[in-house]
């Protein structure tokens, strides 16, 4: 995606219409600005980064993935009893009964979300996620 450079104004805007065209955010969870299409909000300015942690951040990714993929794993086998059934009772507070129903289907057991987006702290130590 190449960022206009006009002015910062229109650099958050251009990212904001450029996400929604993606089509990967769903209804926002809170009020925003009628204008705005994403749940948080847009720096008129990159985060700039060392090559180091840009490269640790673009690793990163498979990581979160494989992390992803062993958690959905952990929890489908916690529903069959092969794994501890608090596994799933965790997951499955709060919800609504229609909801859980509808992650079990099995059209939907191995999908995964489109953004990966964890939180990521920059320490001395080095990055951290949660």
């Amino acid at each position: 995606m190449i960022i206009p450079r006009k002015n910062l104004a229109d650099n958050c805007l251009f990212i904001n219409e450029e996400l929604a065209k993606a089509g990967l955010f769903g209804s926002p969870k809170r009020e925003l600005h009628p204008d705005q299409k994403v749940p948080w909000q847009i720096s008129p300015r990159p985060f700039r980064l060392d090559q180091r942690t840009a490269n640790q951040l673009s690793e990163l990714g498979h990581h979160l993935l494989l992390f992803l993929r062993a958690c959905r794993q952990l929890y489908q086998e916690s529903l069959r009893g092969r794994q501890p059934q608090w596994a799933a009772a965790y997951l499955h507070q709060g919800k609504p009964d229609a909801i859980i129903e509808y992650g079990q289907m099995r059209r939907f057991r191995s999908d995964l979300p489109l953004i990966i987006r964890p939180d990521i702290i920059l320490a001395d130590q080095g990055l951290v996620a949660s």
